[in-house]
């Protein structure tokens, strides 16, 4: 038996089927209803039903250390929708692990009413749980820097598993594949942990074509062109042919760098293909939901540092330095699919929490201020490209982790906050509630909140789309189907027969 199991293919009939079932069990839509209703006797009855659409936001508030703030109340905080201030009119807090208690107030008897002699009862608090699933991105990770996040994360599930969580894990390799089913069991994810560290990852090896790029930048001699360096090139040429012959090796390697930044450009969208779909198979979970999302990253601007790099080589060339490294960068960026991603898991209310497992620069490269100058050292513009790649891989995991309202962890160093974060995020929040008109299908809601110290700190999802009930009904069927998390809540079955000859 394989270790991991594949997720279902989805298809378009799949998801319309389990609509029309949710549909159905909810009594939204049906021909019998029609028809019933048709025969109503009463027909000059009048009825009307008010709908009402309360938007709820969850928002971790911080001091400067980092540590969670309790026993705030909503006249605390400003909250925001469009750019314009909405009174908040659904509040809790979530503290220690343990919801708040709302505050009911008795109306006022009418005249000639006795006043009851009953305190009110608060409305029950709402069952809470972590879904936690750990996303290890074997597309993009070495064995060594996955070994040593592995590690960190048994001393975490170790130390802070707690009563209300539950873990599954899963790896992108060469489709997204079910490693560890949800557990609440921490030996089982232990054990799912080593299966997947004894495997190799799949990713393909772009560091090998960037250093085969940066090989053939280097043996473009600019040096022969430049007499004031003290450099022979080839005597039997002039100055302006030798320039001529090299700028046309120069710009041999332009080729090299497109066919480069489109091929990984290619690998970061069928990723965030990947990490859509995975969003719609967990949307459903019910309790809240965090990704832990274990890569060294995706580059924003996949080749942005090889162009930098070949401006600078060729700078002394002027037959071969017409190229803006900014605009051929902009060609492959990824960032307004990152920011949809982003609004995706908002409206499922999946939150990122990202850990960024690549080395530190100094251990993975020379320091630029020791490799020399940019005149006859081609170290210089290797530190260059590895360092820009770096950063836009880092802006990745921060957009998405900023932006769902979770957590990112850049270094080693860094790790433990995160994981710890996770935990303490769940067990300590606000939900600020309000009302607002559903948005047209497809349209982003953007929100701001604020608190009136502005010592504090806040975390929240800015950006979402708000889900229609038939989507929320259609999401939870699907998790529920493909992660068999649930006793088939809506009570639906499919029966299959065989066909009749």
């Amino acid at each position: 038996m394989n270790r991991r199991s594949r997720f279902p293919a989805r298809s378009s009939s799949l998801a319309a089927l389990l609509v029309a079932a949710g549909l159905a069990a909810f009594g939204v839509s049906s021909g019998a209803q029609q028809e019933e209703t048709s025969k109503d006797p009463w027909p000059a009855v009048f009825s009307d039903r008010t709908e009402v659409n309360i938007v709820n936001v969850d928002v971790v508030v911080t001091d400067k250390e980092g540590r969670p703030v309790p026993n705030l109340r909503p006249e605390d905080f400003i909250l925001l929708s469009e750019g314009e201030p909405v009174e908040i009119s659904n509040f809790f807090a979530v503290q220690r692990g343990e919801v708040m208690p709302l505050e009911v107030v008795a109306e006022e008897p009418a005249a000639g009413v006795p006043a009851a002699t009953e305190e009110p009862v608060p409305p029950p608090a709402p069952k809470r749980h972590l879904n936690l699933i750990l996303f290890v991105d074997d597309a993009n990770i070495s064995p060594a820097n996955r070994k040593r996040v592995f590690d960190r994360l048994r001393e975490f599930l170790l130390s802070d598993w707690k009563d209300d969580m539950r873990v599954m894990v899963v790896a992108n390799g060469s489709g997204i594949e079910l490693v560890q089913p949800f557990t609440e069991i921490p030996h089982e994810v232990f054990s799912a942990l080593e299966r997947l560290q004894k495997e190799a990852p799949v990713g393909p090896r772009f560091d090998l074509d960037r250093a085969r790029i940066l090989k053939a930048l280097d043996d473009v001699n600019v040096e022969a062109a430049l007499p004031s360096l003290g450099t022979r090139g080839n005597a039997e040429l002039s100055v302006e042919e030798q320039m001529e012959t090299i700028s046309q090796t120069a710009e041999a390697v332009l080729p090299q760098i497109r066919t480069y930044a489109q091929q990984r450009f290619v690998h970061v969208q069928r990723t965030l293909r990947i990490l859509r779909d995975f969003v719609d198979t967990a949307a459903g979970l019910e309790g809240a939901k965090s990704v832990l999302y274990v890569s060294e990253g995706l580059p924003l601007r996949p080749a942005e540092g090889l162009y930098e790099a070949y401006s600078r080589r060729v700078e002394a060339l002027p037959a071969a330095n017409s190229l803006s490294a900014l605009t051929e960068a902009s060609q492959d960026d990824s960032t307004n699919d990152f920011l949809e991603l982003v609004a995706h898991a908002n409206a499922s209310r999946v939150t990122f929490n990202t850990l960024y497992t690549a080395p530190p620069a100094s251990l993975s490269r020379g320091s630029a201020a020791t490799a020399g100058s940019a005149g006859g050292n081609f170290g210089y513009y290797r530190d260059a490209v590895e360092a820009t790649e770096a950063r836009n891989a880092e802006e990745a995991m921060v957009l998405m982790a900023e932006g769902t309202g979770g957590r990112y962890g850049l270094t080693a160093a860094s790790f433990s906050g995160v994981l710890d974060g996770v935990v303490t995020d769940f067990e300590n929040h606000y939900s600020l509630g309000f009302e607002a008109p559903r948005l047209a299908s497809g349209k982003l809601r953007k929100v701001e909140v604020k608190v009136r110290d502005e010592s504090l700190q806040v975390r929240y999802r800015s950006r979402f789309r708000e889900k229609t009930p038939e989507e929320e009904v259609a999401a939870r069927t699907l998790s529920a189907l493909l992660l068999d998390t649930e006793d088939n809540p809506l009570g639906i079955s499919l029966k299959a027969e065989k066909e009749k000859l």
